[in-house]
Order: C-alpha cells, then sequence, then structure tokens
C-alpha cells in the first residue's frame, strides 16, 4: 500500500499506521492480546451460507512438533543476516520470518522458503531499497526465466519494447525484480 493509505485500512491485517501495539483491534475497535477472540470478531456469516465455526482460543499452531517449528524458525531467520540487511531499516523483516516459519511447519520444501525471500526482496524493492544478488547466496532458489530472458533484481516498472508504449502497471513503485530482455534488446513480442 501506498503512504496515501496510510491509517485507512482495517481488519485482520492491521490499520496501517506504524503502531503495531494496536494491530489486534477486533471488529469493533477494542484492542486485545486474545488472538483467536480478534480473528473470531472479523467472521462474517452470509445468509446463504454455513457460519464459520469460532476458533478455539487454544487453537493448534502449523507446526506439527516443536522440532518442525525449530528447523524452520533456523531455516527462515536466513532472512534477518546477510543479504537482506541491507533492507531491515525499510521493511521489517520479522513478520516475513513469522510467516515463513508458519508455511515451512505446513510444507517443507524449497519452492515455499524460496517464496518468502522473493515476497521479502519485492518489498524492499517497492520501497526503494533492493536487495541485489541474493540469489547467489541461496542458488536452490532459481530464478526460472526462460532461455532468452534474464533476470534482474530492480529494473524499470516500465521497459522499453519495440512500441515503447508506457502504459504501465505499479509505476508508483520504484523497481521490480523479474525475467528481461538482456541488455541492449527489447522485446518486441505483442502482447496477448
Amino acid at each position: 500500500m501506498t503512504e496515501a493509505h496510510k491509517g485507512r485500512p482495517c481488519g485482520l491485517c492491521g490499520n496501517y499506521n506504524d503502531d503495531g501495539s494496536d494491530d489486534l483491534s477486533s471488529s469493533r475497535g477494542i484492542v486485545s492480546d486474545d488472538i483467536a477472540g480478534f480473528g473470531n470478531s472479523w467472521a462474517v456469516n452470509l445468509p446463504q451460507e454455513r457460519p464459520c465455526p469460532e476458533v478455539d482460543d487454544d487453537f493448534p499452531g502449523p507446526c506439527s512438533s516443536e522440532s518442525d517449528m525449530d528447523d524452520a524458525i533456523e531455516k527462515c531467520s536466513a532472512l534477518l543476516f546477510f543479504p537482506f540487511i541491507s533492507c531491515h531499516e525499510n521493511i521489517d523483516p520479522n513478520p516475513f520470518v513469522a510467516s515463513c516459519v508458519s508455511d515451512m511447519c505446513v510444507s517443507d520444501d524449497e519452492e515455499t522458503f524460496c517464496r518468502t525471500l522473493v515476497e521479502y526482496t519485492r518489498a524492499c524493492s517497492h520501497v526503494g531499497y533492493p536487495v541485489r544478488e541474493w540469489r547467489d547466496s541461496f542458488p536452490t532458489c532459481a530464478d526460472g526465466c526462460e532461455d532468452s530472458f534474464v533476470h534482474r533484481d530492480c529494473i524499470s516498472c516500465c521497459p522499453p519494447t519495440c512500441t515503447f508504449e508506457k502504459e504501465c502497471l505499479g509505476t508508483n513503485l520504484h523497481c521490480l525484480d523479474g525475467c528481461y530482455c538482456p541488455d541492449g534488446k527489447t522485446n518486441n513480442q505483442m502482447p496477448k
């Protein structure tokens, strides 16, 4: 979200006001440490649907054992170190680590782990602090580019094409990662 949205959202993802202490505000605006109560307060019952069952206070975490959680924490803590440190001042890595741990407990595979790293580095790029060449430290996180393209960690949101059209999505972003034409080349394929 952009700065224009600051303090305007509400719900399960917080209110984007730079104050984490009030992110667990119920649908009635009551701040609580009761995570289950917080989540339950945002449930919406539709007349033609079965109501969602309430979450119990002692709901289980995603990890089936403490050992699984320890393994996930150790792996996901990679976000707290080089090469990601350069972005910590701008994007807090802790929510990404927590999300990574939950995801890894459900699906312990490299693709899940790499997706977390990609999401963190994209968040950094979007605010103008790209984490460059991080994949060198994580070779199993392949870029997935076709042979005729190269991966870039940060490139203009409007790369040139043959027609040089500038109708771009996300032009308020500083840069995007992804597969692009090699230097000196332009994409001459027509959009589908």
